[in-house]
């Protein structure tokens, strides 16, 4: 496989080296050319500063959310004695449980909303994996915790992670699935910051990855997206470095956290086939692909359906690109999915486009994540109005790929991955201007 290190752009002494003379002029013009002390400064703090920074939006935008959602002071905790009125325990607030939920999982006392969102049945599933049993069942649904079964069953890696960690523990689990994401985030920012350096482009790039609003709301309502982004760019990760079968354990956990990935997120398998490395592309495949079928077929078996039918039911057919978008231009909402959602959407493509355009289409074959990402961007402009309804529901779906895209803007032109960057950067604001209603 070619070297996936891009030599750095040529700074300002280039200018002085192709100089005929030594005089003051080409010196002065060599000066404006190196990079500033800043940039300076910057190249040189290595991965701390920037993840520093990164969990300093994630502290800001946890608090951000808390007052704005007025978490501090609202009816909460459902008793004989109806709800009381006083601030939430914060981790309570990230889990967003609602009674209509937790009555049936004798939670109610931790309820914080009347519906609650969707991060509220990945906490039945890690208190209590029996209730995915509970829910198979017609007689005891009155008792099942968990909407649109088997499709949150899917993506059972994100609630058992937390699980395992806690044994289990109930009052651990409302930290422990927060801490999941935080981590995750971090992480993400890691590495994509790793794999820019080794193209030869900043690792702050990897923070404004790991800032994407979909990421910060995935982890301010502990939803599965932010351990799935990870678990991507992780497999991208080992796809540079040559090692297959970790790669493949990566792409494992990916589906398993959040099956959409399945359509693309396999292709990293190509640069194996393309070499003929058949037994290598075949051992890669049955690791990457394994688990995932296997528990498809055990939801199959549980549910009588199989999970994969869940999520296609959500997108309810093929739609002309972004008509589920504008099926929602009467919304609130409508401006803001198309700042932080339809917009990075758009250019996370027009950065893959430029990259082949470049590489040309062969050099796929060598380096897929420019497809995986094209192939993720293309689907989502095709999904129904259901996956529009709001940034909560649009942005997250467009985080896996939004951050890989960041990972191939490190080998396009420097004006292009900047101004990328600058715009994931800018959705964190996200966070100040959405709508602050409960479900």
């Amino acid at each position: 496989m070619t070297s996936w290190t891009r030599k750095p752009e040529a700074q300002g002494d280039t200018i002085a080296n192709q100089s005929s003379g030594s005089g003051a002029p080409t010196r002065m013009l060599a000066a404006l050319r190196r990079p500033s002390a800043l940039r300076r400064a910057l190249a040189l703090t290595g991965p701390l500063v920037p993840l520093a920074a990164v969990a300093a939006v994630l502290i800001l935008s946890a608090w951000v959310y808390y007052v704005r959602f007025d978490f501090g002071h609202r009816p909460w905790g459902w008793g004989s004695d109806g709800p009381q009125i006083s601030a939430v325990p914060a981790w309570l607030a990230f889990n967003d449980l609602g009674v209509r939920w937790a009555m049936r999982a004798g939670d109610q006392a931790d309820a914080v909303a009347l519906s609650g969102y969707d991060g509220q049945f990945y906490y039945y599933m890690a208190q209590d994996p029996g209730v995915i049993l509970t829910c198979t069942h017609p007689a005891d649904r009155a008792h099942c915790p968990i909407d649109a079964s088997p499709l949150r069953e899917q993506r059972i890696l994100y609630p058992m992670t937390a699980r395992l960690l806690t044994l289990g523990n109930p009052q651990a689990l409302h930290f422990a699935l927060y801490a999941i994401n935080f981590v995750a985030i971090l992480l993400t920012a890691l590495l994509v910051g790793q794999l820019c350096v080794e193209a030869g482009a900043s690792r702050w790039l990897g923070a404004a990855a790991a800032i994407y609003l979909g990421e910060l709301q995935g982890m301010l309502r502990d939803l599965a997206d932010p351990f799935a982004v990870f678990w991507a760019v992780l497999a991208v990760y080992f796809l540079r470095k040559e090692r297959p079968l970790w790669c493949a354990a990566a792409v494992a956990a990916a589906l398993l956290t959040r099956e959409q990935l399945v359509v693309a997120l396999p292709l990293l398998v190509l640069p194996w086939l393309a070499r003929r490395q058949w037994g290598t592309a075949a051992l890669f495949l049955g690791i990457a692909l394994g688990p995932f079928i296997a528990w498809q077929a055990a939801l199959r078996a549980l549910f009588g359906v199989w999970g994969l039918q869940g999520s296609v039911a959500t997108t309810r057919g093929v739609h002309l690109p972004f008509a589920g978008l504008w099926a929602q231009r009467e919304t609130p909402e409508f401006g803001h999915m198309i700042v932080f959602v339809a917009v990075p959407l758009v250019a996370a493509a027009l950065v893959a486009l430029v990259w082949m355009r470049q590489r040309g289409l062969r050099a796929l074959l060598v380096d897929p994540v420019p497809l995986v990402v094209l192939v993720n961007a293309v689907l989502v402009t095709l999904t129904a109005a259901h996956e529009w309804e709001g940034t909560w529901a649009s942005a997250r779906l467009v985080a896996p790929f939004i951050a890989l895209a960041v990972v191939v803007a490190c080998g396009v032109a420097a004006p292009l991955r900047r101004s990328y960057a600058t715009l994931l950067a800018v959705t964190a604001l996200g966070t100040l201007v959405i709508p602050p209603l409960l479900f």
